[in-house]
């Protein structure tokens, strides 16, 4: 899961990359998140930027289109094989 979001107004638009405050392991300032690559748990780290309600923009580390794990990371290793459930 992630989120393309746009900010501003007409004149002064912001599009930031965010991912929810439940993607990050342990807590935001650790700044580390499982993505999914190739069906498998990869912990990447990130550099966190502004905070949007339950939302965080992401400034590098992860790029639009990459799929973070949201919940569970507690049982998940690098590696660790990964089943999409929608």
């Amino acid at each position: 899961m992630y989120a393309s979001a746009q900010f501003g107004n007409d004149n002064n638009e912001i599009t930031a990359l965010v991912v929810p405050h439940s993607a990050f392991v342990g807590s935001v300032s650790q700044n580390k998140i499982f993505k999914i690559v190739n069906n498998k748990a990869e912990m990447v780290n990130v550099k966190s930027g502004r905070n949007f309600g339950d939302k965080v923009e992401i400034i590098s580390g992860l790029t639009a289109g990459d799929e973070v794990i949201t919940s569970g990371q507690i049982n998940i290793d690098n590696g660790t094989p990964i089943k999409i459930v929608q």
